[in-house]
Formats: C-alpha cells, sequence, structure tokens
C-alpha cells in the first residue's frame, strides 16, 4: 500500500472481508451490524474501535514518499528516480505516468 495507489474497488474488497471478519467471524451465517462502519472506524479516544481505515492509510503511505523526496533529495534512489522519470522538472510538475511499478 506504501508504493501503490489502490483503486475504489480494492478498497471496497478489503474493506468488505473486514467487515465480514468483524461481524461474522468465520461463520458464514448472517448477522446484523450492531453499528455503522464509519463509527468502528474511529479513534478510540473519539469513541469508535480504532480499527483503521484503508483508503486514508493507503493515501497517507503514498505522501509520506512524496514527504521523502522533498526531504532526502541527495540520496541515490531518488536521484535515479529523478534522473530516468523527471527530465529536469520537479515531482509536482511531472507528465510522466505509468513508466514503472513505482511511478
Amino acid at each position: 500500500m506504501s508504493f501503490y495507489w489502490l483503486q475504489e474497488g480494492v478498497h471496497k474488497k478489503m474493506g468488505g472481508i473486514r467487515t465480514n471478519f468483524l461481524w461474522q467471524g468465520n461463520e458464514e451465517k448472517f448477522r446484523y451490524h450492531m453499528t455503522k462502519w464509519k463509527m468502528v472506524s474511529r479513534p478510540k479516544d473519539h469513541g469508535g474501535v480504532g480499527i483503521i481505515n484503508i483508503k486514508i492509510m493507503n493515501e497517507c503511505l503514498l505522501v509520506k514518499w512524496i514527504w521523502k523526496i522533498h526531504q532526502e533529495p541527495d540520496e541515490l534512489w531518488f536521484k535515479l528516480i529523478k534522473a530516468k522519470y523527471l527530465d529536469g522538472c520537479s515531482f509536482f510538475t511531472s507528465k510522466t505516468k505509468g513508466g514503472s511499478q513505482f511511478w
């Protein structure tokens, strides 16, 4: 999740697996949800269970890489990406898409 932006369908599928496990456990028998998922995924200090929202987590992990790019511009890994994909422009003005799994 830290390298790839997951599509909405992936988030829904993963969320469905998590909700089924929370409400049903290992059983195939349907059980009613006692509260909304939005309430369950709140932090504990806000009255929730503290289950992480995977869509927000995915976005945060991707933003972490952008932060590392701005904090470590002299690192070898960034120099390689810059030489291959950025062509002298900044990260935010680059028009390169789909060049590699990382990009």
